[in-house]
């Protein structure tokens, strides 16, 4: 796992567990892990998505894209 995924991971828990919510794209186009500073483009998030889900790391809670 890449570093930029590893950072995602955890600021992923830090959402789901301390702030109770379902992160989204938003989240990650610029943000902290351990006092480091990260950044995900649109395509970066998606694919690591992606990738999480398979491995089943992560779980689809609502997709808000269409009606």
């Amino acid at each position: 796992m890449t570093e930029l995924e590893e950072a995602m991971l955890q600021h992923m828990k830090t959402i789901v567990l301390e702030e109770q919510r379902p992160f989204f794209f938003g989240d990650f186009a610029r943000f902290e892990v351990d006092g480091k500073e990260y950044r995900a483009k649109h395509g970066t998030y998606r694919n690591t998505i992606s990738k999480f889900r398979k491995l089943e790391i992560v779980e689809l809670d609502y997709n808000s894209a269409g009606t």
